[in-house]
């Protein structure tokens, strides 16, 4: 059975709640059809790329912005 939307955006939430250097408060994310747009403040590119680390490791994902 395929993910809701909102399925997706509370996985991506959770991936990115376990990275050690990203605040989930921080964060916000909008899934739709498998696309994900995360949005937020990170205070350096490695906290970025470990975003979008967290992200792509989500099932279901087809695209991220």
């Amino acid at each position: 059975m395929p993910q809701t939307n909102g399925d997706l955006q509370k996985d991506v939430l959770n991936a990115i709640k376990w990275q050690p250097l990203l605040n989930v408060a921080e964060m916000g994310v909008k899934a739709k059809y498998g696309v994900f747009t995360v949005t937020g403040v990170v205070d350096s590119y490695a906290e970025k790329v470990e975003a979008e680390t967290a992200a792509k490791n989500v099932a279901g994902l087809k695209a991220i912005f």
